[in-house]
């Protein structure tokens, strides 16, 4: 169910979004039933495994940002819409290894892996269609890791 606060906070998000520097739009299917609990555990062990093999080297030039959106199919599946911020000279590296990495979370699961050369508005709100409802912002996941400063945002707090 919609909520007028949840609405806010979807127009504030898709605000900051659209400053960011999007490079990708990714679709995560899982393919398979799951709860929304475990859907979210599996994406966010899928940008931990991308962000330590982005950053196994050194992390102190790179930015990385991903913000998870969690959807179901009319089948009742999970699945998700990603917004990443990669670095330049990782990007080659996502596009090929984002399959890979999704399938050891999902065993059948698929990806859309999509460059951004710029952040429309539209992918924005695509993203973020169903962040006006609770259920979606208990399922958010946003993993960021700046240079010299890692930062976790796993579990944002719970609304009231």
């Amino acid at each position: 169910m919609k909520t007028h606060q949840h609405t806010q906070l979807q127009a504030a998000l898709r605000n900051h979004l659209d400053k960011q520097h999007i490079t990708h739009f990714v679709t995560l299917n899982t393919n398979m039933n799951m709860s929304a609990a475990t859907a979210k555990t599996k994406v966010q062990h899928y940008l931990s495994d991308i962000r330590a093999r982005i950053f196994r080297r050194n992390c102190q030039h790179y930015e990385w940002t991903a913000w998870a959106f969690l959807e179901f199919t009319t089948a009742g599946q999970p699945h998700w819409h990603l917004l990443v911020q990669c670095p330049a000279n990782r990007q080659q590296w996502f596009n090929k290894a984002a399959q890979r990495l999704w399938t050891k979370q999902a065993r059948f699961g698929t990806v859309d892996v999509q460059q951004v050369s710029h952040t429309p508005k539209r992918v924005n709100e695509y993203a973020t269609k169903l962040l006006n409802r609770p259920d979606a912002w208990d399922a958010f996941v946003v993993d960021s890791i700046y240079p010299k400063n890692e930062i976790q945002l796993n579990n944002p707090p719970k609304m009231q």
